[in-house]
């Protein structure tokens, strides 16, 4: 079945935001860590991301594509297991070693390795509409997870408030799929809205605690979380409008 080149590698990268953000657990994670290459955790989680690559891809005679995330995808587990790189700078190597896979992995299936310069030049509908799927997805669970190790070295303040469980994970949801869908739409106005209504709804909160940190926290999480959606919508912007 012929793919279009492009479309190879976004859906490689969709198949990698569903496997690594939304397909593994907390559990899964801690799992691995304690019990490391002893994990069923580990391999199954290798697994599920090569057979996410064969569902999206569907390509008979690129079946080793599917192999090679696998294995892949092991080798860079187990080499961020044992090296213990849980933070936010361990999660940015991790996150960028897997795109160079697949990267390479699209450059060879395409059989084009002057791809990448004819990159922006060859856009569809079809392409596009992966490109907005993969947008939408890192904006959720990995943008939030990002946000989370970002705002790390400030998790032991003790803040002294009580709040609804995983609320915050899903408002950061909420407010950057409006974000990224507005910012699509052109609507850089209603963006600015949607944050001073936040603002406003957080005030009361901020002001109750009347804690100088946590109202730091507070602003330092949410201009993190719009400000990365921006990017990323910025950039959507701007490879949309090729042809």
């Amino acid at each position: 079945m012929e793919i279009i080149n492009y479309d190879i590698l976004l859906r490689l990268l969709t198949a990698h935001f569903l496997g690594d953000f939304f397909l593994q657990t907390k559990s899964w994670v801690e799992d691995k860590n304690k019990k490391k290459i002893k994990s069923f955790y580990l391999y199954s989680h290798c697994v599920i991301h090569g057979l996410l690559v064969y569902l999206l891809l569907f390509d008979f005679a690129n079946i080793w594509v599917p192999a090679i995330i696998i294995i892949s995808h092991l080798i860079l587990d187990i080499l961020k297991i044992y090296l213990q790189k849980d933070d936010s700078f361990g999660l940015i190597v991790d996150q960028f070693m897997h795109f160079i896979v697949i990267l390479v992995i699209w450059i060879i299936a395409s059989n084009q390795f002057n791809q990448i310069y004819n990159l922006i030049e060859n856009f569809t509908l079809d392409k596009r509409l992966w490109l907005i799927l993969s947008s939408y997805l890192f904006i959720t669970r990995p943008a939030s997870i990002i946000i989370i190790k970002f705002m790390e070295k400030w998790k032991n303040e003790n803040f002294n408030k009580n709040s609804l469980k995983d609320a915050g994970e899903w408002i950061g949801y909420f407010e950057r799929f409006l974000t990224l869908t507005f910012i699509l739409l052109g609507q850089f106005g209603v963006v600015g809205f949607l944050l001073a209504a936040k603002s406003v709804f957080r005030f009361g909160d901020l002001k109750e605690t009347n804690e100088i940190k946590f109202t730091e926290f507070v602003l330092v999480g949410t201009l993190a979380s719009f400000s990365l959606v921006i990017i990323v919508g910025i950039l959507l912007k701007k490879l949309l409008i090729y042809k």
